[in-house]
C-alpha cells in the first residue's frame, strides 16, 4: 500500500499538484461555470481515481492518439497546453503498474479514470 501511496503522490505532481490542481486543468476544457467531479475510491486494494467535466469532450477522430506525445486534440483550439499532460499521466499510472482509460464525447465532457 505504501508504494501506491507514494506513487499516487509523484502522479498527483504531474496531474496539477492537488485537487484545486486537477479541477483547473479540467476546467480548461469545460464552459465557465461548468462542474468537475473528482471522485476517489479505494476498493479491494484498488485505488480509483475518477476526473469528469462537462466541456467539449475529445472527438472520437482523436481518441486513438490523445496519450501521443505533444497531440491537441482538433477541438482545443484556442486553450493553452503542450500537449504533454496526457501523455505523462498515462506514463507516471503505467510505471505504477496502474491504468488508465476514458470516455469522451464531443460537447458533452470527458470522463479519466485511473486505476492502481
Amino acid at each position: 500500500m505504501s508504494a501506491i501511496l507514494s506513487g499516487t503522490y509523484l502522479l498527483e505532481q504531474q496531474m496539477g499538484g492537488d485537487e484545486e490542481g486537477r479541477k483547473t486543468n479540467a476546467s480548461k476544457y469545460s464552459g465557465e461555470h461548468q462542474p468537475i467531479d473528482l471522485h476517489t475510491a479505494l476498493c479491494d486494494g484498488t485505488l480509483t481515481i475518477r476526473v469528469r467535466d462537462y466541456g467539449i469532450g475529445i472527438p472520437p477522430e482523436d481518441q486513438q492518439r490523445i496519450f501521443s506525445g505533444f497531440f491537441r486534440a482538433s477541438n482545443a483550439g484556442r486553450i493553452q497546453g503542450t500537449g504533454l499532460g496526457l501523455n505523462i499521466v498515462k506514463y507516471y499510472t503505467e510505471l505504477l503498474g496502474g491504468s488508465i482509460r476514458f470516455d469522451s464525447a464531443p460537447g458533452e465532457g470527458t470522463c479519466f479514470e485511473l486505476r492502481f
